[in-house]
C-alpha cells in the first residue's frame, strides 16, 4: 500500500509549485511501484524534503525556489520505479554491477520529471543529486559550483538522512556520528559551505527530530496554508 503521507506531500507540493493534478497522479503512480519493493524509500524522501527545505530557507532562497526544491526532494528517488524489483529488495551490500544499475535511478528519475513537464529546476535537482563536489559523482560528473545549488542541497539532506536512518545492513547512526562522517566528506562529496550551514542547523538531535516530525504530521490544510503564505 502506498505511503499516504508521501502521496499527500507530493500532491501539496505539486499544487503549491503551480503544477496540475494529472502530474501529481502520475508521480503517485510511480511512487506505488517504488513502495511495492522498497517501503523505506518514500518515507526517506519526506525526511529529505524537511532537511532540504530548512537548509534552503536558511540560505534565504526565494519562496518559489524553496517550493520547487521541496518537490524535487520528494521525487528525487522516483527513478527507482525503473530499477528491477529484485535489486530494490536485496538485503546487504551491492556488487559493482548492481551499483551501476542502481545509479541509473537518477537518470530515470530525471526522465520521469521531464515527461511530467515539471519545472527545469526540479528536473535538474533530480538528475544531479548524486553529483559530488570533487566531480566523482554521477551521472555526469559535474564538479563544484557547476552542480545546481538545489542538487547540492539535496545531496547534503540525502546523505544526512541516509546516515541517521536504519538500513537493512546497519543500525541508524547517531546525530554526532553522522555529522562527523559528513565532515570527512567536506570538499569531496558535499559542498563545504552548505555542510557548515547544515551542521549549524542540526545542532541537536532533538531539534532535528522535532522539525521532521512537525513537517511529516502537519494536516493537509495546514501545509497548503503554510505553503501559500
Amino acid at each position: 500500500m502506498l505511503n499516504f503521507d508521501w502521496a499527500s506531500h507530493v500532491r501539496v507540493a505539486m499544487a503549491t509549485a503551480g503544477q496540475q493534478r494529472w502530474q501529481a497522479n502520475v508521480a503517485v503512480a510511480f511512487g506505488e511501484r517504488v513502495e511495492a519493493h522498497s517501503a523505506e524509500t518514500l518515507a526517506h524522501s519526506v525526511r529529505v524534503a524537511s532537511h532540504a527545505v530548512r537548509l534552503a530557507q536558511r540560505l534565504g532562497l526565494e519562496t518559489a525556489a524553496v517550493r520547487e526544491l521541496r518537490l524535487a526532494a520528494l521525487l528525487h528517488d522516483l527513478g527507482k520505479a525503473c530499477i528491477p524489483a529484485w535489486l530494490l529488495e536485496k538485503r546487504g551490500s551491492l556488487t559493482d554491477d548492481e551499483h551501476r544499475i542502481m545509479q541509473t535511478h537518477s537518470q530515470e528519475g530525471h526522465q520521469i520529471a521531464v515527461d511530467l513537464r515539471l519545472p527545469a529546476a526540479v528536473c535538474d535537482s533530480v538528475h544531479h543529486h548524486h553529483e559530488h563536489w570533487d566531480g566523482s559523482g554521477y551521472p555526469t560528473r559535474l564538479r563544484g559550483a557547476a552542480i545546481p545549488l538545489s542538487a547540492r542541497i539535496l545531496t547534503v539532506a540525502d546523505i544526512f538522512d541516509a546516515l541517521t536512518s536504519e538500513r537493512s545492513y546497519r543500525e541508524a547512526l547517531s546525530h554526532d556520528a553522522a555529522l562527523e562522517i559528513m565532515a570527512g566528506e567536506s570538499g569531496r562529496t558535499v559542498d563545504p559551505a552548505l555542510l557548515r550551514l547544515h551542521s549549524g542547523l542540526m545542532d541537536t538531535p532533538q531539534r532535528t527530530r522535532a522539525a521532521v516530525l512537525r513537517f511529516a504530521t502537519q494536516s493537509l490544510t495546514t501545509r497548503l496554508a503554510t505553503a501559500a503564505a
